[in-house]
C-alpha cells in the first residue's frame, strides 16, 4: 500500500503543476495549419508472420508483443478530418484477435469524434484506445469520453469510460512532463472493476519514462493494480537503436505478477530487430526467453 499512497501523492503533484506551470516559448504549441482543410483517407496496418509461442509454428496475422502473443491488432481505417477542428475516425481488427474463433472483443476496434475545444484542448467522444501510461500493459479500446489538454510543458488526459464485459465504469487518468527534447514522464492512476481486462482489480497506479540518449530510444513502464488486499504489479524496459536507418536493433524485458492468478506471471527477455524495406513496409524478427522457454517470431507490416 506504501506504493500506491506514493503514486497517488505524485499523481496529485503532477495535476497542480499541469494547472500551475506556465506555457514556455514554442512548448505545447500546435504548428498552425489552413483550419478549413478537409481530408479523408484510408489506412491499413497489417502484420503476417509466424510464431512457436504456443508450442508449435503457428500462423501470425497481428503483432506479435513479448514472446507472449498477439497483443497489436491489425486494422483497417476510415479516418475524416477537418483542418485541426475536428476528427472522425473508425476502425476495425482484421487479424485473429479480433475476428478469430472465441474471441472476446467487439467490433468496431475504434469509432469516435474528436473535436478541438480551445488552445491544445481536445474533446473525444466514443470507442478509443484508453489512456494508461504509454500503454505497454493497458491497451484496450472501450466507449467513453475523453479530454486532453496541454500546457506548456505539461499534459494531462482523462477518461472516463463503460465496460461492456462488466458493465461497470471505468475512469482513466495520465499527467505527463516534458523534460526537453529528450525526455518525458508521467504517472497514471485508474479506477472501477474490469478496468485491465475485465479482472477484479478495481484500482491502478502507474509510471511511466521515456528518454533519448546517445541514439538509443528508452521506454520504462510501471503498473500496480490493487484488488482487494492483493496487488498486481507490471514493469518494462526497453532500449531501441536508432542511427541505424532502415536498420533497427533493440532488447526488452518484461514482467508482470498476479497473485489471484486472473493474470497470471509472465517474465520475458527479448532481442530482436526490425528492418525498413520501404515506407510502407517492414520486417522484424525476434527471440525470447519467456517463462523458460525459447519463442521467436518472424513478422512483417504493411501500412498505409
Amino acid at each position: 500500500m506504501n506504493k500506491c499512497l506514493i503514486a497517488q501523492y505524485g499523481f496529485i503533484a503532477l495535476l497542480m503543476l499541469c494547472f500551475t506551470t506556465q506555457p514556455s516559448a514554442g512548448q505545447g504549441e500546435t504548428p498552425k495549419t489552413d483550419s478549413k482543410l478537409e481530408t479523408f483517407h484510408f489506412g491499413l496496418d497489417y502484420y503476417r508472420g509466424i510464431t512457436n509461442d504456443t508450442g508449435g509454428n503457428t500462423q501470425l496475422t497481428d503483432g506479435h508483443w513479448a514472446g507472449f502473443g498477439g497483443s497489436v491488432p491489425s486494422n483497417v481505417s476510415l479516418h475524416w478530418s477537418h483542418g485541426e477542428e475536428q476528427t472522425l475516425h473508425i476502425s476495425f481488427g482484421i487479424g485473429d484477435m479480433w475476428t478469430g474463433s472465441g474471441v472476446i472483443v467487439k467490433q468496431p476496434m475504434e469509432a469516435y469524434y474528436r473535436l478541438t475545444t480551445g488552445a491544445n484542448s481536445h474533446v473525444t467522444v466514443g470507442k478509443y484506445f484508453v489512456p494508461f501510461a504509454i500503454q505497454e500493459w493497458e491497451y484496450e479500446s472501450k466507449y467513453g469520453v475523453m479530454y486532453e489538454t496541454t500546457r506548456g510543458p505539461m499534459s494531462l488526459v482523462a477518461s472516463a469510460n463503460y465496460n461492456t464485459d462488466v458493465q461497470k465504469p471505468n475512469f482513466y487518468a495520465r499527467a505527463g512532463r516534458q523534460c526537453g527534447a529528450a525526455t518525458n514522464i508521467g504517472i497514471s492512476a485508474g479506477s472501477g472493476v474490469g478496468l485491465f481486462t475485465a479482472t477484479d482489480h478495481d484500482m491502478a497506479f502507474g509510471a511511466d519514462i521515456t528518454h533519448d540518449v546517445a541514439g538509443f530510444h528508452l521506454t520504462s513502464e510501471y503498473v500496480a493494480a490493487l484488488r482487494t488486499d492483493e496487488a498486481f504489479q507490471f514493469a518494462f524496459f526497453k532500449a531501441a537503436y536508432t542511427r541505424l536507418g532502415a536498420f533497427g536493433p533493440y532488447a526488452a524485458v518484461y514482467y508482470w505478477h498476479d497473485p489471484c492468478c486472473a493474470l497470471g506471471h509472465f517474465s520475458s527477455a527479448v532481442i530482436g530487430a526490425s528492418y525498413k524495406l520501404s515506407p510502407n513496409f517492414s520486417v522484424e524478427a525476434a527471440y525470447a526467453r519467456a517463462n523458460g522457454r525459447h519463442v521467436y517470431w518472424l513478422q512483417s507490416r504493411t501500412t498505409l
